[in-house]
């Protein structure tokens, strides 16, 4: 096995105490955190918008109808 090939040694800074360094991996932050990817909300405020659209609706339709 040349150099190249053999597989890097964990330092000791990567490794925490008597954990894995998968176990660190898997802990870092993502580059792009969700609480600066506001992409969502407009989808979000539009979902909730149309809920709330068919329930105001249904209420009339019931009102309507009860009257």
């Amino acid at each position: 096995m040349t150099p190249r090939e053999a597989p890097e040694a964990p330092r000791r800074a990567d490794v925490a105490a008597g954990g894995s360094p998968a176990a660190t991996t898997s802990t870092k932050p993502a580059a792009r955190h969700i609480a600066k990817d506001y992409s969502y909300v407009f989808g979000e405020l539009r979902r909730i918008a149309i809920i709330v659209g068919v329930v105001v609706a249904g209420l009339v339709a019931a009102a309507v109808a009860l009257r």
